[in-house]
């Protein structure tokens, strides 16, 4: 078996059943694994001591709460969240700090029919976001759960083929991938408009989560 897909078997095994072995498996394999995952100038900004400590607790909260989905491709999944929290890092470092939305301390295991009535919630908050927002979150965190009127909007978009949008989406490996879906592609010769477009779809992911997360707080 692939050993992404096993240590999210194992993951599930110990929130399920509180099989330690299993956990410890998934740990050693993750923490080895990682790192490996965030690239070479993202690695280089941040350092081998914040990488360490930033994949350190994106392991205990992986042990502490369970994913909110089983993922279908855990190495892009993974990555794609171990990236999107490096990056926020980096964000709240910078001179000129962007709305991130903070992380909270990562809940112990929730019963069942709690995690239901939460999956709802976020549903019926993503519906009320703008068709931009949704698919920016999505891609950034989610795109496995793109819905067919979101791939209708990227496909128009981006001129892929609709049939072609949902893998594009999931393998996407870095924010550069994600963004060409996002924004038509342009024909220029300043690579800075390429850093420009990423920070521009960053700022347009940490707003939309924190629409969302006020929109959440609202109904509770």
């Amino acid at each position: 078996m692939d050993p992404w897909h096993a240590a999210i078997e194992q993951l599930a095994r110990w929130h399920s059943q509180a099989d330690r072995s299993a956990l410890d498996r998934a740990a050693a394999f993750l923490s080895e694994a990682l790192p490996n995952l965030l690239g070479p100038r993202l690695a280089r900004k941040l350092g081998d001591q914040t990488i360490a400590d930033l994949v350190q607790q994106f392991i205990l909260d992986l042990h502490e709460r369970p994913l909110p989905t089983t993922p279908d491709h855990p190495r892009s999944y993974l990555g794609r969240a171990l990236q999107n929290r490096a990056l926020s890092l980096l964000r709240v470092r910078a001179p000129e700090p962007m709305a991130v939305v903070g992380r909270t301390r990562a809940e112990p295991f929730v019963p069942s029919h709690e995690r239901q009535v939460a999956a709802r919630q976020v549903l019926r908050a993503l519906q009320t976001l703008s068709m931009e927002d949704r698919v920016a979150l999505k891609l950034a965190d989610a795109p496995e759960a793109l819905d067919a009127d979101e791939v209708d909007w990227l496909a128009n978009h981006s001129g892929h083929p609709r049939a072609d949008i949902h893998s594009l989406a999931v393998h996407a490996e870095n924010a550069s991938e994600r963004v060409r879906l996002f924004e038509p592609t342009r024909e220029t010769t300043d690579p800075r408009d390429d850093e420009r477009a990423i920070e521009r779809f960053h700022k347009r992911v940490s707003r939309a989560r924190q629409r969302l997360l006020a929109l959440i707080e609202g109904e509770r």
